[in-house]
């Protein structure tokens, strides 16, 4: 009786061990932020560790680790806005048109709301040739601050007489009274790429990053990398759509699915990476590699291979199909942020469809 007994048991327990764990996911795991009543599409994220910043055309905002919106800034729009901000923890930059129809490079303080420094094309132009700040639509980014905000790379075109060209400026930028005020921001190194090598068109810059103590530039002529120092070299002839880190190495992302490379020694040499795969435009954040074809389209989550990209579970409320909704996402305080135009969400977890 005691064996059949202990059988019978045995057998339960391999039924219920064999039955599948059902996992019930929720239909909308996205929770939204509340009170952040931003007046364009969200177009930037930033986390400092402490906080979160939050950029759009006309806004910044700051958001505690409690998910508390402390400041929301009214920005000057002026006559025109253009590209997107590029946000460092302690510094922004944005490109306006001006009263006067200059393009003027803005740095801001992200704790210090009269604090504006203003540069515009005219003021860094040679005597000879027209200097423009502008949108360029194939950019994710045109411009990258160093690790601590105390540097700025930022691209424009020289429309000289000559040779029109791409140029990218190397600012400097000190700050005084416990980083509350400008001390100055100084052009410390102008980047004079040939048209012979990237040409002219406003279409060529894909990205413009800050990796390792260098600035990477990609474009759908190439990519270059830029030392702190000015001096640059050409580490690739070819499309590149963007360059990105993940575990301490360096990736490049191409125009076809296996022109995908990889640098070990902080891009300065760059081999095949072993593997094609379908990322063009990258984001690393929270330990995870998230892709877009085009800029406002869903994310989706790459595995591990970088082989696959796999289909996020996002609220049924969201835009599948809106070319221009999904403009950021940044990995915050133990969960994963993402902008929905004018909306920010957040969710601990990722889920896949």
């Amino acid at each position: 009786m005691r064996k059949h007994t202990t059988f019978i048991i045995l057998i339960t327990l391999l039924f219920f061990s064999c039955k599948k764990k059902v996992v019930v996911v929720a239909a909308d795991p996205w929770k939204e932020i509340p009170n952040l009543s931003l007046n364009s599409t969200i177009n930037r994220l930033h986390s400092t560790g402490n906080e979160m910043l939050i950029g759009t055309i006309d806004n910044f905002a700051r958001m505690n680790i409690n998910g508390t919106v402390t400041e929301r800034r009214e920005l000057e729009v002026l006559k025109g806005v253009f590209g997107r901000p590029v946000l460092a923890d302690k510094v922004f930059a944005r490109v306006v048109k001006n009263v006067e129809n200059r393009r003027e490079l803005q740095f801001h303080l992200t704790k210090s709301i009269n604090q504006i420094y203003r540069i515009t094309d005219k003021e860094i132009a040679d005597s000879a040739e027209f200097i423009i700040f502008e949108e360029l639509p194939n950019a994710y980014s045109t411009g990258a601050f160093n690790s601590d905000g105390s540097q700025f790379l930022y691209a424009a075109r020289s429309l000289n007489p000559q040779e029109a060209r791409y140029v990218f400026f190397l600012f400097d930028i000190q700050l005084k009274n416990n980083d509350s005020q400008f001390q100055s921001v100084t052009v410390t190194h102008r980047i004079d790429i040939p048209a012979s090598l990237l040409g002219e068109e406003a279409s060529k810059l894909t990205n413009v990053r800050f990796f390792g103590g260098n600035y990477y530039v990609t474009t759908l002529s190439g990519a270059y990398r830029i030392q702190p120092n000015g001096e640059w070299q050409q580490i690739f002839s070819h499309w590149i759509w963007d360059i990105f880190e993940y575990e301490g190495t360096l990736y490049s992302t191409g125009f076809y699915e296996n022109q995908f490379y990889k640098s070990d020694d902080n891009g300065e040499n760059w081999e095949y990476a072993n593997t094609s795969t379908p990322l063009r435009k990258v984001v690393v954040t929270g330990g995870k590699i998230f892709g877009q074809n085009q800029l406002g389209l869903p994310y989706r989550l790459a595995t591990e291979d970088f082989t696959t990209l796999q289909e996020i579970s996002y609220n049924s409320n969201f835009f599948d199909d809106e070319p221009t909704a999904y403009q950021a996402i940044q990995f915050f305080n133990g969960k994963y942020y993402i902008s929905v135009h004018k909306r920010l969400y957040a969710v601990k977890d990722i889920v896949l469809k």
